[in-house]
């Protein structure tokens, strides 16, 4: 009988130890999450990406969120490039109405973007926005070029941006 009660405290002793173990990893692993992610430090989008997207104006007009996790969202992009570009990627930043982070998705906008034409575009997509979310912020991260020539589609995407890019108008619902 006083084996088994060793045994218990023993293994309730273990018990605690394993736990504040797993409490002082966990709050270590939250101290090394950026702001904006795991290990996410300000990025830069590679040259080649800087240079397309150079020639691209984007402004978000409107966003909504509709029942079932959808969000519509309205655009209006200027191609001032020579190519036909689309399938832009957007990078969208959440903000609660202290203009604190709360979260970001990736959107992709499937109209083509013809070059000289100024195009508004409407898109709907499933994800999660935060509840807290009050303003969001968007810009251009990456995009798909079609030559005229008919030669090889160009696929442009930068790095995981962080920093500068092509901004929307700020922060509006």
């Amino acid at each position: 009988m006083t084996n088994t009660r060793c045994n218990f405290w023993a293994n309730l002793a273990l018990c605690l130890v394993l736990a504040a173990l797993g409490v002082f990893a966990l709050a270590r692993v939250g101290t090394a999450l950026g702001e904006r992610g795991l290990f996410a430090g300000p990025g830069e989008i590679a040259p080649a990406m800087a240079e397309v997207l150079s020639h691209m104006q984007m402004e978000m007009v409107s966003m909504e969120s509709a029942a079932g996790g959808e969000v519509r969202a309205g655009f209006v992009v200027y191609n001032g490039g020579t190519e036909l570009v689309r399938d832009l990627e957007l990078l969208c930043e959440f903000f609660d109405g202290q203009e604190t982070y709360v979260g970001r998705q990736r959107w992709t906008l499937r109209q083509e973007v013809q070059p000289g034409v100024v195009n508004f575009v409407e898109s709907s997509a499933r994800f999660f926005v935060p509840r807290r979310a009050e303003g969001v912020q968007c810009q251009m991260v990456g995009l798909r070029q079609i030559p005229s020539s008919g030669g090889k589609v160009a696929r442009a995407q930068g790095a995981e941006p962080h920093g500068e890019g092509q901004e929307s108008d700020g922060k509006g619902k």
